[in-house]
């Protein structure tokens, strides 16, 4: 894991200092000694050395300027360790230090820092009454990005399980997370709501929306409790732990499908409603990287990522498995079930590799799909062409389960489906506050069609054309700046003042 590209950028410094130095030595006709003095350079030709490769790579990138746009010579910095060296010294920084100053600010408060805190309350009317409930399986696949899996991209050939799927079900088409990783990512989809930048603020049953709703009708609960949920979930009778025993990183969505049917196998509805999360890591850079990047014998994937595609598979598999043993079972067509991933992953765009310290489209952008009874969706109204989070969860099953109406505050997700249109269209923003979960590095997401990304380690901002679907990097105007910058602002500001972030300052 090459943090911020630092060693391919020491390793370039390294070889153009060498490789000029060398060169000075052999044109100035001072050949080089077997001696282990002769081998080492006079301070005067380091200094020379040095000097050279400044003049020349200041050259270098002016002339590029002049023929190319920034945000082409940004992406191409990423293809060229060399260059990427030269584009992150002369590139000019964006924007002012106070700006920077209010997004570190904001940014993973330490744990000494004290939040208390506040309650996320979506419905008033949270209630168990309302008669029999749907069974509920949450499966948000750590890393899963959406132009593996078929119902996203007629090209994909491997995922028969959730092609399936998605026919009996309503595809997302203009899904992303808020979070930039699943430190804030995963307790934002417990929580329903945004989050304060902290890792984490405790007790947080208080903002814990989904099991707030979950003991309010009843259900027992069958949870992948990973290193994050151990930290945030309230143990009780009503839950069951899967996979206990299993390190995180560790975690197998095949495993899990099977422990979790032998755990329901013998159950009747007459046990009371159940609700199933897991969070598997099959995807994971870390998990693939460790495996050497390895690919079964036999498999090809043309066009794809072979090693990323070839779990992809598996999983689609354990994930298809699930769906017909809830078939056999008799619960399918009265049970949610959604699929959705807490982010995607970069997979050699523009030479970007993982997620942890960038705000990117192919990191934003997830799957989101969700399975609903007949009878459920016939009472609502969805819109699946909308801009939708991972947020929306929770508040979309307040709605499915008839906890409506719903609550409204600008850190809140939204509800997905609607008794009516009006109510849908009500929910409706222009502009939604994006977060990396490590790194003072925000965006603003404008109607689904364009990203705006202020990143406060690089001190830099970018502009992405995601229309069409696309991801194309785009030149940032002065006036649009401003205009995001300050959306930027104001969002930060509604979350200080929601979590009353301010009076324990």
């Amino acid at each position: 894991m090459d943090w911020n590209y630092l060693a391919q950028k020491t390793s370039a410094i390294l070889v153009w200092t060498v490789t000029f130095a060398v060169v000075y030595r052999i044109v100035s006709g001072r050949p080089i000694g077997n001696r282990p003095q002769d081998s080492i350079l006079p301070h005067r030709d380091w200094t020379l050395a040095l000097l050279v490769v400044a003049v020349g790579v200041l050259l270098a990138h002016r002339g590029l300027g002049a023929v190319q746009p920034k945000a082409d010579l940004g992406r191409y910095a990423g293809y060229n360790a060399s260059y990427k060296v030269l584009y992150d010294w002369l590139a000019p920084r964006e924007g002012d230090g106070d700006y920077y100053h209010l997004l570190a600010a904001n940014t993973n408060l330490p744990r000494e820092r004290k939040i208390e805190p506040v309650e996320v309350r979506l419905s008033d009317r949270l209630t168990g009454a309302g008669g029999a409930r749907p069974n509920i399986f949450v499966f948000v696949v750590d890393s899963l990005r959406r132009d593996y899996l078929e119902p996203f991209n007629p090209k994909v050939a491997f995922t028969p399980g959730v092609a399936s799927f998605a026919r009996e079900s309503v595809v997302f088409e203009n899904a992303f997370t808020r979070y930039a990783g699943t430190g804030l990512s995963e307790p934002s989809i417990w929580s329903g709501a945004l989050l304060p930048h902290k890792q984490y603020v405790t007790p947080f049953h208080p903002m814990d929306s989904l099991e707030k709703l979950l003991d309010a009708c009843g259900y027992q609960r069958f949870i992948t409790v990973d290193t994050i949920l151990g930290s945030l979930l309230t143990p009780g009778p009503k839950t069951t732990e899967l996979d206990q025993g299993t390190l995180t990183m560790d975690l197998d969505l095949a495993h899990t499908v099977r422990e979790l049917e032998a755990k329901l196998k013998n159950r009747t509805a007459a046990d009371g409603p159940v609700f199933a999360y897991t969070q598997p890591q099959n995807l994971h850079i870390s998990v693939i990287n460790r495996a050497n990047r390895s690919v079964p014998d036999g498999e090809s994937f043309p066009g794809f990522n072979a090693p990323y595609a070839s779990r992809v598979k598996h999983v689609d598999a354990a994930f298809g498995e699930f769906i017909g043993f809830l078939k056999s079972k008799g619960w399918y067509d009265t049970s949610i079930v959604v699929l959705a991933a807490d982010h995607g992953d970069s997979l050699g765009e523009d030479g970007r590799w993982g997620h942890a310290y960038t705000l990117v489209p192919e990191v934003m952008r997830i799957p989101l799909i969700v399975h609903v009874p007949a009878a459920v969706k016939g009472t609502n109204v969805f819109d699946a062409h909308d801009v939708a989070f991972l947020t929306d969860i929770a508040p979309s099953l307040y709605q499915l389960l008839g906890q409506g109406p719903l609550r409204k505050e600008e850190v809140y997700g939204k509800s997905l489906f609607a008794p009516d249109a009006a109510a849908l269209t009500a929910e409706r923003r222009d502009d939604w506050l994006m977060v990396a979960s490590y790194a003072p590095i925000y965006g603003i997401l404008h109607r689904g069609r364009e990203l705006y990304v202020s990143d406060g380690v690089q001190y830099r901002e970018f502009l992405y054309d995601l229309s069409g679907g696309g991801s194309r990097a785009v030149e940032l105007g002065a006036t649009t700046r401003r205009t995001y910058q300050d959306l930027i602002r104001r969002d930060i500001q509604a979350l200080r003042t929601y979590y009353r972030m301010d009076t324990h300052e």
